[in-house]
């Protein structure tokens, strides 16, 4: 969920012949609560959740809410990375909030 990291790894992929065909999926979670996002960042192998998202989510009045809404809007960024096909929406314990994603982030895309 690092923007920086899907831009540097987007570009090498795109920098090598072997490669340069290959599009990523890359996996969010709308974040419940900041106690669960630091679990994930410290806990599940090759989750990058940028401490500002963590403090993002302490500060909200509505952490659930608030997590809903950066993962739209990290829909809406990768969807202007080169080289990034789509996003896998995962939310485990929180399934309720992937049809409220989808539907945000679709509005705020523009249709191709």
């Amino acid at each position: 969920m690092d923007l920086g990291v899907v831009r540097r790894y987007a570009a090498c992929v795109a920098e090598h012949a072997a490669t340069r065909g290959v599009f990523l999926l890359i996996g969010i979670a709308p974040l419940r609560s900041a106690k669960s996002a630091r679990w994930m960042q410290q806990r599940l192998y090759g989750t990058i959740i940028p401490d500002s998202l963590i403090e993002r989510l302490e500060r909200a009045a509505d952490p659930a809410a608030e997590g809903e809404r950066i993962a739209v809007e990290l829909i809406e960024q990768l969807a202007a990375i080169p080289g990034v096909a789509g996003v896998h929406v995962m939310a485990p314990a929180n399934e309720d909030a992937v049809p409220r994603v989808i539907a945000a982030a679709r509005q705020r895309l523009p249709r191709r």
